[in-house]
């Protein structure tokens, strides 16, 4: 059926058209662009005309937008809701191709212009971007040209270029912000280094306040929304460079700096700032003063006790007695504190469950009762006796934190998480677990710890950031596949806000996502055999005594000789969002009952296997996906051995 339309007031020759599902008409002639209504037979002439020599095409998008192309010279949007419109023009090129485009939804749309430029379009900012002057792009080759775009059912945009072959562009969520409120100075793209730069300290109060730490002295108090409420620095009241803030059981805030001693801040509402600071420092006058002034860590145990971890002083304990505040330290009170200059250095601290009180030192794990009645009293155990059963005893313990389900967890530098499974108490030392790369970890350094609300812990490394699953103790990397910001991440800055949001400090800002709403890309992909060898020889330089006639990628079977024992198969999976995420596993049923765990190795060697039928099996295991394993192609290849 053809339907014929009158629209009396377009006396001239339609050069091209466009009808919308919504029953919109657009139309161009040499005087103009038009809009007309179907339904009610209404004309609209649109405020643009589209030369007639450079007439091209008219399309709309996923988001029901409007395009107009002028021929070689230039791209016209239009939004039909507010009718605004917008005019792109082209680089100034020879035509080597046609015009392309490909609509990436929530990533923008993707044209190629006759000249051979890529443009992206933005479609929150109304911008256009040429592709080749993105930095990927221009630090590989300057001002490239492209003969063709292509956008998969994955969402990577395949780019063939006229002199560099072919480029794959990935278009990651954008799942994680950076709160750039609380920074020294504009935040850039690129890492930045400056010692000086970098939130060191995250802690929300029980009224919701949310503090910050930096390197640079300043002391935020944000609102709950990450508002800035008061910054605390030279102006008012320098602090210093807070390295940890704890908050205890009267309300009071503890904020440990580096060089300016211990901080404590009491609520005061006749105060200017609505609290009363006092300031511990170390005076070498007086034998109850701090040991130094280097404060890393406070923490207030089970029996309301306040104890400080300093870099260079040791363990502290605060006692008040008669409203005075003296500190007891190994030089006048802990007399069982380790000699020889060792377990000077605390980083951090937690009691399980028994009262047992664990120390992070820069030389390793100690531990006390801390079930005592003086402190002259506390046994301090430490463990480098039994360094050879576990790298906790003597290296530089990074975090300790203990989980809603009071299971501590210990950080060693390059010695990955490690699980306080419980203490022998017959043999005085603790037992653990130890995860590192070999089980999925991105990295062996673990900087920071948080548990989020659904009980999964979240770790920040060196290169980025995992997630583990306790019940199943399996690990999800995070890269900037899934949208993770190249930032540099702090030592022991994280933070789960009230709300359930993650909080991570960094050197760039404060990094912020929220664990529900994270997503994961699901992509389908085939695992294929991809290379066959016979005793280190390719199969096609078997010419004489041919061993298969079709390529080993779709071969169903293969049989071999009695001299042709020893073979190895190459395998891979076809996954090109990210092959980091992908690791194999392999087995040869009938010769072999065990899986082989390949990591991200692609090839299966064997020698000397005996005649009989087998089926050699590779499976997938995409990280992102772990509980998915059973869903991946299984690639199977039999063998059939004569004498």
């Amino acid at each position: 059926m053809v339907n014929r339309y009158e629209i009396p007031e377009i006396k001239q020759p339609v050069s091209n058209l466009l009808v919308t599902e919504s029953g919109l008409m657009y139309i161009t002639t040499n005087e103009g662009a038009y809009e007309y209504n179907i339904g009610y037979k209404q004309l609209t002439k649109l405020p643009f005309t589209i030369p007639e020599k450079d007439n091209g095409i008219i399309f709309y998008d996923k988001y029901d937008k409007v395009w107009f192309q002028e021929g070689n010279q230039a791209l016209t949007y239009y939004d039909p809701l507010n009718r605004s419109h917008h005019r792109f023009t082209f680089p100034n090129q020879n035509a080597i191709g046609n015009f392309e485009m490909q609509d990436a939804g929530e990533q923008g749309m993707f044209f190629m212009t006759p000249g051979g430029e890529i443009l992206l379009f933005d479609r929150e900012k109304l911008e256009m971007t040429r592709i080749n002057q993105l930095k990927p792009f221009s630090d590989d080759l300057p001002n490239q040209l492209f003969f063709h775009l292509l956008l998969d059912k994955d969402g990577i945009l395949w780019l063939a270029s006229t002199s560099s072959g072919v480029y794959r562009l990935n278009f990651p969520k954008k799942q994680f912000q950076l709160l750039t409120e609380v920074s020294p100075s504009p935040v850039v793209p690129e890492r930045s280094t400056s010692w000086n730069q970098g939130i060191r300290a995250l802690f929300q109060a029980q009224n919701g306040d949310i503090w910050v730490g930096t390197r640079w002295q300043a002391l935020y108090r944000l609102d709950r929304n990450g508002q800035v409420k008061q910054i605390f620095s030279d102006k008012n009241y320098l602090l210093g460079a807070v390295y940890h803030i704890m908050e205890d059981k009267d309300g009071n805030l503890w904020f440990s700096t580096k060089g300016n001693g211990l901080v404590k801040a009491e609520p005061d509402m006749n105060s200017p700032h609505g609290l009363r600071f006092t300031r511990y420092i170390n005076d070498p006058k007086n034998p109850n003063s701090i040991s130094n002034n280097d404060v890393y860590f406070t923490y207030q145990d089970s029996q309301g006790r306040i104890w400080v971890g300093l870099l260079g002083g040791g363990l502290n304990l605060i006692s008040e007695e008669n409203g005075a505040i003296t500190f007891i330290h190994k030089y006048n009170g802990l007399k069982q504190y380790p000699a020889y200059g060792l377990y000077m250095e605390v980083r951090t601290m937690t009691e399980d469950e028994d009262g047992r009180i664990w120390v992070g030192t820069m030389d390793g794990l100690m531990s006390f009762d801390g079930h005592f009645t003086t402190p002259e009293q506390i046994q301090f155990e430490t463990y480098r006796q039994v360094s050879e059963n576990s790298n906790v005893a003597d290296n530089d313990i990074y975090v300790l934190y203990k989980d809603t389900d009071s299971q501590i967890w210990v950080s060693v530098f390059g010695g990955g998480l490690n699980k306080l499974v419980r203490y022998d108490k017959e043999k005085r030392e603790p037992i653990f677990k130890s995860y590192g790369i070999r089980e999925g970890m991105n990295n062996d350094v673990v900087k920071s710890i948080v548990e989020d609300k659904n009980g999964y812990l979240w770790f920040t490394t060196e290169i980025g950031l995992s997630c583990f699953n306790k019940a199943t103790e399996q690990f999800r990397n995070y890269d900037k596949y899934d949208g993770f910001l190249n930032v540099e991440l702090e030592e022991g800055s994280a933070l789960r806000t009230l709300n359930g949001d993650l909080w991570i400090g960094t050197r760039q800002g404060i990094l912020t996502f929220s664990p529900d709403k994270l997503e994961t890309l699901h992509t389908n992909y085939d695992t294929r055999i991809v290379d066959f060898k016979v005793s280190n020889r390719d199969l096609r330089s078997f010419r004489e005594c041919p061993i298969l006639k079709e390529s080993i990628t779709y071969a169903k079977a293969i049989e071999l000789n009695y001299n042709q024992s020893m073979f190895t198969i190459e395998f891979a999976a076809l996954n090109f969002y990210n092959q980091n995420r992908v690791s194999y596993r392999y087995i040869l049923e009938g010769y072999e009952k065990e899986w082989h765990y390949n990591g991200k190795n692609r090839i299966a060697s064997y020698t000397n296997v005996p005649p009989g039928d087998y089926t050699f099996r590779v499976e997938t295991v995409d990280e992102a996906n772990p509980e998915l394993v059973s869903n991946c192609t299984l690639a199977s290849l039999s063998f059939h051995r004569g004498g």
